[in-house]
């Protein structure tokens, strides 16, 4: 509705959910969230990167990025995933959003993630520190100019993936 007109965006971490998801092994869960405020323009988002600082593939199986009524889900592979820092700092990046910011208003964008469906030989449970880095999020205002946010990085969200725990039931006769 902004042919043509400059803007901007400004991207903050929603404080809902807080840190500390558990994903049991297959489970799916909304780890984090980011809201984004187009000013001046519609802006149409893009992109969004995470830090990762394990390799995702081992313990991430799926990435769903969702704004209530548009989503993107993507497989998380060794291949879609890049090192940045060797053995320490991963990323992933979720493209071809298409999530429509209105001018003046703010979205809500969801990150869901499902857990692999079995962890690493001898590995029962691990801890993920998931990070909103600067720039993570991309897109593009009317007059067609990119629009990146945040200025730096927002903060941390840990991720715990683990195997269920099992519970044991006796059940004996009341004499």
């Amino acid at each position: 509705t902004t042919p043509g007109v400059e803007g901007s965006i400004v991207v903050t971490l929603n404080s809902n959910p807080a840190s500390g998801a558990i994903l049991n092994i297959g489970e799916t869960k909304t780890v984090t969230a980011v809201d984004v405020k187009a000013t001046n323009s519609d802006v149409l988002v893009s992109r969004l990167d995470m830090q990762f600082d394990a390799r995702p593939w081992l313990f991430i199986s799926e990435i769903t990025v969702s704004d209530g009524s548009t989503s993107k889900t993507m497989a998380v592979t060794q291949t879609n995933s890049t090192e940045v820092t060797v053995g320490t700092t991963y990323s992933v990046r979720v493209s071809e959003l298409g999530i429509l910011v209105a001018k003046d208003q703010t979205k809500k964008l969801t990150i869901s993630m499902k857990a692999v469906s079995g962890l690493p030989v001898g590995t029962t449970t691990k801890n993920i520190v998931l990070t909103s880095i600067a720039n993570s999020v991309r897109g593009t205002d009317g007059a067609g100019l990119t629009q990146t946010g945040p200025t730096a990085a927002l903060g941390t969200r840990t991720i715990t993936v683990q195997e269920p725990s099992t519970a044991t039931l006796e059940i004996t006769a009341h004499a």
